[in-house]
């Protein structure tokens, strides 16, 4: 029996809105050093390629989420396959697999190293905090990623704009100075398809099983509600990034230097984002490898998350920065082929007429 009918029922489009947002965001969304350098730079023209990435969310979750309901995709694999066949299927399956863990890594040094600098708490008992968390989690299975995730990413959205709200003054925001700066820099318009293609890449691998007990309804208004809180969600962290004026430009964490001009409990607020970010991510990735590699209802399952938890674990003290250089120059690239191929199956498709409604199991 594949699985129950009824799971199909808690899968609403908040929580899958929840849990797309929850996979997409990173180490990077809540810092601001993300949204500053593909599309602060552009001043008013990083809001259109805002408004397309937003857009892009929407249109790629939809694309996933149905091909995981017409394929009923254990996890990324079959999607992989069925869009590029064997050869590229291949590539990219091995590609999304071996980023997954490196993506938790990655996460779970974030989180020691902002709790280090923030309240100089040891980096190995932040990411060890982290490890647990996340490791129970996706131990309670596809049904406690989704309640998990997807509670908090509407948290995180609301939170970070509230900052953003508060940061702003009548008159800050202006943009000719980020345009003016010597920063290398794409056009808007690339910035918004390298943006969306880096960031989109691993959430295939908890979307395509999410969209396999989703109905379609809730497919539809998950991808929509998922591709709007990202984008306002990156509207909201560009303004309060431009309201700072060129101060930003020398701070590695630009949303840290929005939260000091606040009252004293914002940066609280702002570890508290931080966290929430890295904590579903890392979730997301967790979960996408191990469903990869065996099916939750096996043994094996819990085997793997256990090891791969612990594996990440001591991996994460090699050091946050060193780690995001490396694996995220690589996913742009990757995440191209993985879209385009995703597109032209997902239009073929439409086209043939071969969307229906999967029988219940």
């Amino acid at each position: 029996m594949r699985r129950k009918t009824e799971d199909k029922s808690r899968l609403s489009s908040l929580s899958i809105a929840g849990v797309y947002i929850g996979a997409v965001i990173g180490a990077g969304f809540a810092s601001g050093q993300e949204i500053w350098r593909f599309f602060g730079l552009h001043g008013a023209g990083g809001f259109v390629g805002l408004a397309l990435s937003g857009f892009l969310f929407a249109f790629f979750a939809l694309a996933i989420l149905c091909a995981g309901k017409l394929l009923q995709a254990r996890s990324h694999l079959e999607v992989v396959n069925a869009i590029g066949g064997p050869m590229w299927g291949a590539l990219m399956d091995g590609f999304i697999t071996i980023c997954l863990p490196v993506s938790l890594t990655v996460m779970l040094a974030g989180a020691g190293a902002g709790l280090a600098e923030q309240y100089g708490i040891p980096s190995f008992v932040g990411s060890t905090a982290m490890a647990l968390a996340t490791a129970l989690t996706v131990l309670m299975g596809i049904q406690g990623v989704v309640v998990a995730i997807s509670l908090l990413a509407p948290l995180f959205v609301s939170l970070i704009m509230i900052v953003s709200v508060q940061a702003m003054r009548p008159g800050s925001v202006d943009w000719p100075w980020a345009m003016a700066s010597s920063m290398p820099r794409l056009s808007w318009l690339f910035s918004s398809l390298a943006y969306v293609t880096y960031n989109l890449i691993l959430s295939a691998s908890v979307l395509a099983p999410v969209g396999a007990l989703a109905p379609t309804r809730a497919i539809i208004g998950g991808s929509l509600l998922g591709g709007l809180g990202l984008g306002l969600g990156a509207a909201a962290v560009n303004i309060a990034v431009l309201s700072q004026g060129p101060a930003v430009i020398s701070c590695d964490v630009p949303m840290l230097l929005v939260a000091e001009k606040m009252l004293p409990t914002v940066p609280w607020i702002f570890m508290v984002l931080l966290l929430i970010e890295i904590y579903t991510t890392a979730v997301a990735g967790l979960y996408g490898f191990a469903a990869r590699l065996a099916p939750e209802d096996r043994g094996a399952f819990m085997r793997i998350v256990l090891v791969t938890t612990l594996f990440s674990l001591i991996a994460a003290r090699v050091g946050f920065s060193r780690l995001v250089a490396v694996v995220y120059s690589a996913m742009g690239y990757v995440g191209a082929v993985f879209l385009a191929a995703l597109t032209r199956w997902f239009w073929k498709t439409l086209r043939a007429g071969q969307w229906k409604e999967p029988p219940d199991m």
